[in-house]
């Protein structure tokens, strides 16, 4: 997207040349990170796992337990029609929650203020029609993949700055007598009650956010347990203990197979002790 942007705007010559080497200077050290993991230094989780997160085929978390990762064009060409079942349910997913991105009133105001005419009859707002567009790549982009809101959330300063801008100009020619002070103490007041009457939320981790709640009692034990085991990967059905503990391990929740025919499969983890998070 930001490349996108950069061409959109006329950034072309030595400017894209001197943008593309400092892109290039920082995302060189997880270049570097994905190559000694993976064996690919453009690795992208979504393309080898999340495409079938939530699936028929992978339900819940399933994808994230498979030991073979399939690339996105390979399940493509095998199971198109699961790709496009999710695609779909992505597309309704952002769109009916577009509002709990930015609330309505917002939405609704900043809009249709940005895309009024302008006076002169000029042609709406350039970076209106630049963030809906980004907006609605996001969208197309997200949806087979990853259905979350989180991942939108990138645009919202740019949007409530725009939108901001919109809004303030057309006040100032409704209302052009106003001092600017007392233009942008009502463009904040009604932007306060909008908020408080209908507020953005960002769904997706309430349970997560209730699973933690309920297993906080239990973890500091086991992360105690974890730190004492001697040095080597780690063997663990909780998803936080891992990192709370600083250890290298496998998470393996219950439901997710036999540990003992998945240590015959990996020699590496013949050793690893497996740590349960709820034992007090």
């Amino acid at each position: 997207m930001p490349w996108l942007w950069l061409l959109l705007t006329g950034c072309r010559g030595r400017a894209l040349l001197r943008t593309a080497a400092v892109w290039a200077l920082l995302m060189a050290p997880w270049w570097l990170r994905n190559l000694v993991v993976t064996g690919q230094p453009f690795f992208a989780l979504q393309a080898y796992a999340e495409h079938l997160k939530g699936t028929a085929e992978l339900p819940g978390f399933a994808a994230y337990l498979r030991e073979r990762p399939e690339w996105f064009g390979a399940t493509l060409l095998r199971q198109p029609g699961v790709l496009l079942d999710k695609t779909g349910a992505g597309l309704v997913y952002f769109a009916s929650r577009l509002d709990n991105w930015l609330p309505w009133g917002l939405l609704v105001a900043g809009g249709a203020a940005a895309l009024a005419r302008r006076p002169g009859g000029r042609s709406p707002s350039r970076p209106t029609l630049l963030l809906a567009g980004t907006l609605a790549l996001l969208v197309v982009a997200y949806a087979p993949f990853s259905h979350d809101l989180r991942h939108l959330a990138v645009l919202l300063p740019a949007a409530a700055w725009e939108l901001w801008l919109a809004i303030a100009e057309r006040l100032s020619r409704s209302r052009p007598a106003a001092y600017p002070a007392a233009r942008a103490a009502i463009l904040a007041a009604a932007g306060a009650v909008v908020l408080l009457l209908t507020p953005a939320r960002l769904p997706g981790w309430e349970r997560a956010r209730d699973a933690a709640v309920a297993d906080a009692a239990t973890l500091p034990a086991a992360v105690a347990r974890c730190r004492d085991l001697p040095p080597g990967p780690v063997l663990t059905d909780s998803a936080a203990l891992l990192w709370r503990a600083g250890r290298a391990g496998v998470w393996w929740p219950a439901g997710a197979g036999d540990l003992d025919s998945l240590r015959r499969r990996h020699p590496w983890l013949a050793d690893s002790p497996f740590v349960r998070q709820d034992l007090k």
